[in-house]
């Protein structure tokens, strides 16, 4: 049968004499002022107490707004949580019914310790599933109630008494007591342990803390949020009375400093239980019967800190998400802790000391990854910083795909696949007016993009989000290499045969930007160029002295593979066709398309200053003789005052206009028309 040392002892027995007489005395008394070396230290005694039962072991969340303490008015002790309204004002207790309810009516439930995140209690129970008299367990926050005790196991709980217990602000350590079989002044002795986790977060064998901390009779410990302050009560030498409460600290090297009495509280009676939010400014703990609040002197106050609270929700939906919250040394990457937020509403806390540089990051399989970094090297103050942290799912992923050469969009086809499994993947990108394709593609996988367009060559590109991902937003523009031929320009002298060394300029004419490139000479004599397969282009050959200028049109289709031209040389009699010439049906007046072609002319004319012309204008054979006549004439004039505007010399040009005399091909058919209603030079005389 168990026996429970603190129902049958201390609490039984003191609960009419303490609570009543001394309970009663406080409460009517409110506030009380200690005068052992600390006059304007006041202690003041909690709303929430009563008059003739006991509140014990309080424990404070980081941020000071949750209370969670034991209270024996319903019989036995069990726990009671209360909200912070206002200042010094808190709410009425409500009972923690799954814990409290999960044993026997008479099981002793107590000891209550938050963790600083506020989603995980610690607390000691005489379940009879326990180990032994006293088992340490742990609850879960669900929403705005506490889950089922769960309890924590070998090597924590043993056949002995394991209660008591207060969880670091890192939750890598577990503090408690364990009973000793000494009584000192007729009240029980502990021993103060401490278990760690391990690197897999298993609970290592608990080991007594040494001496200082440990003297004869030790209890109560509570670990501060600088994960290096302990507060605890003891029986020691020159103490005030029975329990009184002392602060050490851990140094760098892993030993205790010699326990510090806080003068300031400790009095003849019992001090003991105590608890302090991170903000380390003020105290509360137990003292007869009651929870009182004090203010901390600053000699006996933790190392500064921040805390860092707020809440972990999707980006897109608002709802909470379970996340890991992963602290790490910034100056050597150490994992100082791995905790996780409560799932039920997002929320999470961290604690963070004064004296180094932090990195926090907050992550969830499938969702992106949120990292700050927090330099506490040189902090001198309390902090508290709004963590609210979206994270999302999806990625926005705008892809572009334009054209390698000329930089202008292209429609294209996108196919998705797993890149791991190939499987395809049906995802309808959102298409922008600039011909940009948005996709939404959710994080933790490895995507293949195949691209095709037309005439060119496939693009293929893999894109992996199983990485960390810290960006909603990504772009990639893809440059896509149309398919290619070699063209081949055979370029000679019309007359005679012989291959000619000149400029050959490529202009793509379907693009509406003007894109030129150069043909390089083969070791033969010939031009080269690579053209895109289908496209359309103009072939330009720049005038040499003593030659005249060529210009023409190809389409590189599957079977044009080459070009032969025949320069024309200055010389007497030597007719130079003009292409693109064209007028107005009816009209001496050149259409627009016909001036570059003419400007060319005009700057052969200026290079060749010796060089005497005749512009000869003919006609199609529609018509009377008269009529063509005369139109060709007026046609031949305007081209000769064009010219002349542009400083040709009057003296070197000479309109003649021949009608429908000199067809060079049939009237039968528009197309052989067409060739009929043409513009010539005909050279006259070169010096």
């Amino acid at each position: 049968m168990k026996y429970h040392f603190w129902c049958h002892t201390y609490m039984k027995l003191n609960q009419f004499i303490f609570s009543v007489i001394f309970s009663t005395l406080m409460c009517m008394l409110s506030t009380t002022s200690f005068a052992q070396g600390n006059a304007n230290t006041e202690r003041k005694i909690l709303n929430i107490c009563s008059s003739i039962f006991d509140e014990f072991a309080p424990s404070l969340s980081a941020d000071g707004k949750t209370l969670i303490f034991q209270s024996n008015k319903d019989g036995e002790y069990k726990l009671y949580e209360s909200r912070l309204n206002a200042p010094g004002q808190w709410s009425e207790p409500l009972p923690l019914t799954k814990v409290n309810n999960y044993g026997k009516s008479k099981d002793l439930v107590a000891g209550p310790s938050i963790s600083y995140d506020g989603n995980t209690m610690f607390f000691c129970a005489s379940y009879a599933s326990g180990w032994g008299d006293l088992d340490i367990y742990y609850s879960e926050r669900k929403g705005s109630d506490w889950g089922e005790p769960v309890n924590l196991g070998k090597p924590v709980n043993s056949s002995d008494y394991e209660g008591f217990p207060s969880i670091s602000a890192d939750g890598n350590k577990l503090f408690f007591v364990r009973l000793l079989p000494q009584k000192i002044e007729g009240m029980d002795c502990f021993k103060i342990m401490v278990s760690e986790k391990d690197k897999k977060g298993k609970w290592g064998l608990p080991r007594v803390l040494p001496p200082p901390v440990n003297f004869e009779c030790d209890k109560a410990p509570r670990i501060l949020t600088d994960n290096k302050t302990l507060l605890f009560s003891s029986i020691r030498p020159n103490g005030k009375g029975k329990f009184d409460l002392y602060t050490s600290k851990i140094t760098e090297t892993g030993e205790w400093t010699e326990p510090l009495p806080m003068e300031f509280v400790n009095s003849p009676e019992l001090e003991q239980y105590a608890t302090v939010p991170a903000s380390g400014d003020y105290m509360y703990y137990h003292s007869n019967g009651n929870i009182v609040n004090i203010t901390i002197p600053f000699k006996y106050r933790q190392n500064k800190n921040i805390t860092l609270q707020g809440f972990v929700t999707d980006l897109d939906t608002k709802a909470p998400l379970g996340a890991n919250i992963t602290v790490k040394d910034a100056s050597t990457t150490e994992i100082l802790s791995l905790t996780q937020n409560n799932p039920s509403d997002g929320r999470y806390t961290v604690v963070l000391s004064a004296g180094k540089r932090y990195e926090v990051s907050i992550t969830k399989p499938g969702y992106s990854v949120h990292s700050t970094e927090y330099d506490l090297v040189n902090l001198t103050d309390y902090k508290e910083y709004n963590g609210d942290v979206q994270l999302f799912s999806k990625i926005n992923f705008t892809l572009s795909v334009i054209d390698y050469d000329l930089f202008f969009p292209l429609v294209a086809d996108v196919f998705v696949k797993n890149a791991l499994t190939g499987q395809q993947i049906n995802i309808a990108p959102v298409k922008n007016s600039s011909g940009s394709m948005l996709y939404k593609l959710p994080i933790g996988q490895k995507y293949n993009f195949n691209i095709e367009s037309g005439k060119y060559a496939p693009y293929n590109f893999n894109f992996d989000l199983t990485n960390e991902i810290k960006y909603r937003d990504y772009e990639k523009e893809v440059e896509m290499g149309a398919k290619k031929k070699q063209f081949l320009i055979n370029l000679s002298d019309a007359e005679t045969g012989g291959l000619l060394s000149f400029d050959v300029l490529i202009t793509n004419l379907d693009m509406d930007e003007q894109v030129v490139a150069q043909a390089t000479m083969t070791r033969d004599g010939k031009y080269a160029i690579n053209l895109r397969e289908g496209g359309r282009y103009k072939v330009e050959v720049k005038n040499q002295k003593g030659y005249a200028f060529y210009t023409t049109e190809i389409d590189v289709n599957s079977s044009a593979t080459s070009l032969t031209i025949g320069m024309t040389a200055l010389k007497a009699n030597a007719k130079l066709k003009l292409k693109d010439i064209t007028f107005e049906y009816n009209s001496y007046e050149l259409n627009d398309n016909s001036f570059p072609e003419l400007n060319r002319a005009i700057q052969m004319i200026k290079d060749n200053p010796g060089m005497v012309v005749e512009v000869a204008a003919h006609t199609d054979g529609i018509g009377g003789d008269v009529f063509n006549k005369k139109l060709s004439e007026r046609r031949a004039n305007y081209v000769v005052d064009y010219m002349v505007v542009r400083k040709i010399p009057v003296s070197r040009i000479k309109p003649v206009g021949y009608g429908k005399t000199q067809p060079i091909a049939p009237n039968d058919t528009e197309e052989n028309r067409a060739k009929n209603r043409r513009l010539e030079l005909k050279i006259l005389s070169v010096n």
